[in-house]
């Protein structure tokens, strides 16, 4: 039974650490839209917004009036809406904070809270229309693995002692596959202790809230490989890029030039790699390029090129950014899509490989060993 045990304390660590943070991370959504949509409701009505959120915690019980509260003080102690967020508002994220201090920093916070809203009802309705069945996600690929280790531990390596009774050569793949459970069995594998460090550096991600000031190296490691993947960098530049837009219409809206709102947008949480071109792209405008040209100039996509021709051209900005901000929108959603309905494919065939792959070791040697029988009859 020795051997068994890692098996089974890590295939329990992993369902748990797999299937809580989920749990928690829909705690916390909760805890951002109440906050964001308490904020939107005062700010609309013209309140106070310290004294508006201790009176929308009254309403609330349990955490969520605890969030309500600390961050209604902290906002009474001087502090901007985003900064009492980012603060006491657990796991907000970052792409909500900094909007919300973009919208400080132009005057145009209620847009941005309003912006914010819609952007949580939205993302909680795909949320629910493309809503992945967790506990079987995790429970199944968990117990195969636990099922698939036991066969490699106690069943696989019987047939190296049959084979040498008999004096006949294991089939290759089996050899494989024992090399393997040799290699953990021994003690000196450290596939389990790769397996529980990175359970819990992804713990760690999930639940650390990015930071659009300063990125940490992770954020910027993740960030990095998302943009070099093929589809995933697609996803990414749509999404960001209806965040850009946004905080372009915003700042064009109060009064700001397009180079000045192009830097405000450079200071939101979306992918770096896109950020790092809105900053080049506001940098160009800064020394007189015409907006169209310092977009295309830095890589920034084709339509948003032809949009910020068009709106320069025909002095209709905001009408042009607004049919790009929709067609981005559309398009990060298509590929969300895309993405998300490809990656189960992916796991059930990287089981289906697993389980062929000791289903050959565990039957090639039978019939290996009634070909050798059937030599050795006279």
């Amino acid at each position: 039974m020795g051997p068994v045990l890692p098996v089974v304390g890590i295939t329990l660590v992993l369902i748990i650490v797999a299937a809580v943070p989920f749990g928690l991370l829909a705690r916390r959504r909760a805890f951002t839209r109440t906050a964001i949509g308490q904020s939107a409701l005062i700010v609309r009505q013209g309140l106070p917004l310290a004294a508006g959120l201790a009176a929308a915690a009254d309403g609330e019980y349990g955490k969520v009036k605890r969030v309500l509260q600390r961050i209604s003080y902290w906002v009474g102690q001087g502090l901007s809406l985003s900064a009492a967020l980012a603060r006491r508002c657990p796991g907000c994220p970052g792409l909500v904070v900094s909007t919300v201090a973009a919208g400080e920093r132009m005057g145009q916070l209620p847009r941005a809270l309003e912006a914010l809203e819609e952007h949580l009802a939205h993302e909680d309705k795909w949320r629910a229309r493309f809503r992945i069945n967790w506990p079987y996600a995790v429970i199944v690929p968990s117990f195969t693995l636990l099922i698939l280790s036991g066969a490699l531990y106690f069943v696989i390596p019987k047939f190296r002692d049959i084979f040498a009774d008999y004096e006949a050569e294991l089939p290759a793949i089996t050899q494989f596959v024992i090399g393997v459970a040799d290699y953990l069995r021994s003690g000196a594998g450290i596939a389990p202790l790769i397996v529980l460090v990175g359970a819990a550096v992804g713990v760690y991600v999930i639940f650390r809230p990015r930071r659009a000031a300063r990125p940490r190296v992770l954020s910027r490691v993740g960030d990095a490989i998302k943009w070099s993947l093929p589809g995933w960098q697609t996803m990414q530049e749509a999404a960001g890029m209806v965040w850009i837009i946004r905080i372009l219409r915003l700042g064009l809206a109060a009064g700001e030039s397009l180079d000045r709102a192009a830097r405000q947008a450079a200071e939101v949480d979306v992918n770096l790699g896109l950020r790092t071109r809105v900053g080049r792209w506001a940098d160009a405008m800064e020394k007189g390029v015409p907006p169209h040209e310092a977009a295309r100039a830095v890589g920034l996509d084709d339509l948003f090129v032809q949009t910020l021709h068009t709106g320069s051209r025909d002095g209709s900005m905001d009408v042009v950014m607004r049919y790009a901000q929709e067609y981005y929108a559309a398009k990060s959603v298509h590929w969300l899509m895309i993405v998300g309905q490809a990656a189960w494919p992916f796991v059930v065939l990287a089981m289906g490989l697993m389980v062929g792959t000791f289903v050959l070791a565990m039957f090639t040697p039978l019939v290996a060993l009634i070909e050798s029988s059937v030599r050795a009859m006279p």
